[in-house]
């Protein structure tokens, strides 16, 4: 009960969680920011409704995307956009959104931004998208600046080690990891993020299976 009342409080985190009392403050505000935090809103309420990315409201992307260049809600936009135009196979608009969101730099929280470097070695490794910023490039390179932000969660790590491994191409360690990240997938309350997972493990098997007859 405690906690249930503190979180009506408006704060956000060191690192950058906002309460929900700061979520209603910033609509009760009004005006653009507030209209876009609605979208905002809007699109993860779709997300948990088993609404794919690809799926999401045009209107509601492009009133997110009207947030001030690099600031903190236009890294959110940025990476929502990524999220759709990546389920619609959209490389080049996912890859230009994805690197939008990299610009926000110190505009957003830290975990936000080790969220965006996580997604950076995901397009280098599956997707052959290398993007260079901020003197990261390699999928390496984007884990480790990750994991210093702060050490990848139980929830986390095997998506993390999965890449990692099959970049080293350590293929029987790849899939150990993959098998529990396809577990931790089947738990996600989050029915689109949930599909994308599930997406994601096919397409590192797919990447294993094909580096593994190369190297037969």
């Amino acid at each position: 009960m405690l906690l249930g009342a503190l979180n009506l409080l408006p704060f956000t985190t060191r690192f950058g969680n906002v309460s929900d009392g700061e979520r209603l403050r910033r609509l009760y505000r009004g005006g653009p920011a507030a209209d876009q935090h609605d979208a905002q809103l809007r699109l993860s309420a779709a997300s948990y409704q088993d609404v794919r990315p690809r799926h999401w409201d045009a209107a509601l992307l492009a009133k997110l995307l009207e947030a001030p260049a690099q600031s903190a809600q236009a890294g959110t936009a940025h990476l929502f956009a990524y999220a759709h135009h990546l389920d619609a196979a959209a490389l080049p608009m996912a890859r230009h959104h994805l690197t939008c969101a990299l610009a926000a730099g110190p505009a957003v929280s830290p975990l936000f931004r080790r969220h965006l470097y996580c997604e950076a070695a995901y397009m280098g490794l599956i997707h052959g998208e290398e993007i260079e910023f901020d003197g990261l490039q390699t999928i390496t390179q984007w884990l480790a600046a990750a994991e210093k932000i702060r050490p990848f969660t139980k929830r986390e790590a095997p998506f993390a080690k999965a890449m990692a491994a099959c970049h080293a191409g350590q293929w029987a360690e790849a899939r150990q990891w993959l098998h529990l990240y396809a577990q931790a997938v089947n738990k996600l309350c989050d029915l689109g993020g949930q599909q994308q997972g599930f997406d994601r493990v096919q397409e590192l098997c797919t990447l294993i299976e094909q580096r593994t007859a190369l190297a037969a």
